[in-house]
């Protein structure tokens, strides 16, 4: 390109640009046109009848500064950790009853150790069913005992873990069947 075609160029585009920016540009109009306006305070304004504050129950008092405990309720569910739950069985069918006392424990409620929780009336029931139970839970028994030794002695090996020693202990114990 010659500089005489390049100034000839500027001057095109220059000329251009002034014939497409000279106009005056008119004023948009606006999209929605708002009648009676109020202010955002006046929105939130709620005013009642003497009618409705009676229906309505709604009472007033003067503000006053109390002392009260802090408490928060929060939603959860208790689970009882692996290896501490307790099942209880009973050797035979029956009803259950309330101590002398007449009290059944409740969920959450203290206890000692060897006091009697409750009582079971025996349904009169095949006498055979009974030692037949009564030899599954030995046999039971006997099996729990075996596992427990045998894992106390691997244990001792360093052959199992911690938790699966104190789980078959747990099981020794009667707490997990």
């Amino acid at each position: 390109m010659t500089i005489r075609f390049r100034a000839r160029l500027v001057v095109a585009i220059a000329g251009i640009g002034a014939i497409g920016c000279g106009g005056k540009a008119e004023k948009a109009q606006p999209a929605a046109k708002v009648q009676n306006p109020v202010t955002e305070a006046q929105l939130t304004t709620v005013t009642l009848t003497p009618d409705a504050v009676r229906r309505l129950g709604v009472e007033t008092a003067q503000v006053e500064s109390l002392t009260v405990p802090p408490t928060r309720t929060v939603g959860g569910e208790i689970v009882v950790p692996p290896g501490l739950s307790v099942t209880i069985g009973a050797p035979a069918a029956g009803t259950v009853l309330a101590t002398e006392d007449g009290v059944l424990p409740t969920a959450g409620m203290r206890v000692t150790k060897g006091a009697e929780l409750m009582r079971l009336a025996p349904i009169q029931s095949d006498a055979g069913q009974a030692e037949r139970d009564h030899a599954v839970a030995d046999a039971n028994m006997r099996r729990s005992l075996a596992a427990s030794t045998r894992t106390a002695r691997l244990f001792e090996d360093r052959l199992v873990s911690s938790r699966d020693y104190e789980f078959r202990k747990a099981c020794r114990l009667g707490a997990i069947s």
